[in-house]
């Protein structure tokens, strides 16, 4: 028998989580950090980034552009600091960008949150010059949720039918190198069934919107629909575990970028720790973690033909 939990249970045991990880662990390296610069200039903390990079005279030349996750409804740039500081420590710029969450009564929901991060993105462009940041070897990364938001943010450099239903008139002339995913979601409409196993109705809106048991809506937000059409996306590494609960969306991924002829590096890590995880790269200080972002640092610099 599964006992459903309430949503905000749920986001009170990943904000201890996060704040036990912070509170345990200090970044990494010596870097600077820009911070707070809003890419819609409207006073919301959920429309600013950060922009970390390497002090140490040993930049790769890399940006990486990085989306946190939070089941939609959750985190801030901020929490994640250990771990994208560890990226910069190895040579990475890192952008660093808060959206906003789903949030019925404001009308927030996945296509607004695509669109906060394209707004980001577009922002980035139109301000390189200004904030010194190299274009030429442009990358995304993205968490869980932040994933699923890097895979449609690159599926509308692909895909018309994307950007009509987006309502993006014009792109950013960006060449994305690649994707760097840790347990990313995938078939969003999948995401229904599985919630409704742990979550209420109204609990899951709260999570995936007010439209989620609209089928159009879902397959319309979800890489896999564009995929299954046809869509290539750019050279992509995502990370999974045995343990991640989520597992079943990357491996989702996986047999459709087989079947479709995707250039996809599944990494899987097979520890029988239970710790061992959903994102568990994030727990940088751990054997299984450390091993994969050294396997994701080696594909985004091969994919941006640095040896």
């Amino acid at each position: 028998m599964i006992i459903k939990v309430p949503l905000n249970i749920l986001i009170h045991f990943m904000g201890k989580g996060d704040k036990k990880l912070l509170s345990s662990h200090k970044s990494f390296g010596t870097f600077s950090i820009e911070k707070d610069i809003p890419y819609i200039d409207d006073g919301s903390q959920l429309h600013k980034l950060d922009i970390l990079r390497p002090v140490l005279n040993h930049e790769n030349g890399v940006v990486l552009f990085y989306i946190h996750g939070g089941a939609y409804v959750y985190g801030a740039k901020e929490l994640n600091q250990i771990f994208t500081s560890w990226f910069v420590n190895q040579g990475f710029t890192v952008i660093s960008i808060n959206y906003r969450k789903t949030d019925i009564s404001e009308h927030v929901e996945f296509k607004q949150q695509l669109q906060d991060v394209y707004a980001a993105l577009n922002f980035i462009y139109d301000n390189r010059h200004v904030f010194s940041l190299p274009m030429d070897k442009f990358c995304l990364m993205g968490d869980s949720a932040g994933g699923h938001l890097c895979l449609m943010l690159d599926v509308l450099f692909h895909s018309e039918e994307a950007r009509q239903y987006y309502g993006i008139a014009h792109l950013p002339n960006i060449n994305i190198r690649c994707l760097a995913l840790n347990s990313t979601m995938y078939d969003y409409p999948a995401l229904v069934p599985f919630g409704l196993k742990y979550v209420s109705k109204r609990s899951l809106q709260r999570v995936l919107g007010s439209d989620c048991f609209d089928d159009e809506y879902m397959k319309k937000n979800s890489p896999c629909y564009y995929i299954n059409n046809g869509v290539k996306i750019s050279p992509t590494f995502n990370s999974t575990a045995y343990h991640d609960n989520f597992i079943f969306q990357s491996l989702k991924f996986h047999n459709d970028a087989q079947k479709f002829d995707l250039d996809l590096t599944h990494y899987l890590e097979t520890s029988p720790r239970k710790e061992v995880g959903h994102i568990f790269n994030h727990f940088i200080y751990d054997e299984e973690g450390l091993k994969c972002n050294n396997a994701m640092v080696k594909f985004i610099l091969s994919h941006c033909d640095i040896e």
